[in-house]
């Protein structure tokens, strides 16, 4: 018995997106060079289609193409998700729908300009767990936070702009990396 191939996005790239309605084009996943690019102007993903499981074809009609990430959402309902004469074509039990590409609202911000390429200069290497930085959100989610980096394996320090180091500090270990 062969057992059909379920393909889709596969991480939720709309919590990126932006809600600032003075900015909406940051309310849409781009696709551009083979991959979906979300931001809010403060946070940046990119993300490989490949890893989705999309081919060289279906990444091609998605080039420069966008969706809301409202629709981006949607499309992580259905078990199937493939490109087919530029739109999407979803498949969950006996629903299909057909979902289209949007217009975005402007021109989306030069992603390629804040991605490094070539000759870098590391400034060493941390691990933070997931959990505890959705630990830290928790506490501090009303707050802009400043991250003071100790290098590897030693803490790293937050704390709130409005307050000193002594008023209110939030401290990291860092995982140990192998």
């Amino acid at each position: 018995m062969k057992t059909e191939l379920k393909k889709n996005f596969k991480k939720k790239l709309h919590l990126i997106c932006g809600t600032d309605d003075l900015r909406p084009v940051l309310q849409y996943v781009s696709f551009q060079n083979g991959c979906s690019i979300c931001t809010n102007a403060h946070v940046l993903v990119k993300r490989s289609l490949k890893l989705d499981g999309f081919t060289d074809e279906e990444i091609e009609q998605m080039n420069g193409k966008f969706i809301h990430k409202d629709t981006y959402k949607h499309l992580l309902s259905y078990d199937t998700v493939e490109v087919i004469d530029g739109a999407f074509h979803c498949v969950k039990g006996n629903v299909n729908a057909v979902v289209s590409f949007n217009d975005s609202e402007g021109l989306y911000p030069n992603w390629l300009a804040v991605i490094p390429v070539g000759d870098t200069i590391e400034l060493g290497e941390i691990g933070i767990s997931a959990k505890n930085l959705e630990l830290i959100k928790s506490i501090a989610s009303d707050m802009e936070t400043r991250f003071k980096f100790y290098g590897a394996n030693k803490a790293v320090l937050i704390k709130g702009s409005q307050t000193g180091w002594d008023e209110e500090t939030i401290l990291i270990m860092p995982l140990r990396l192998h």
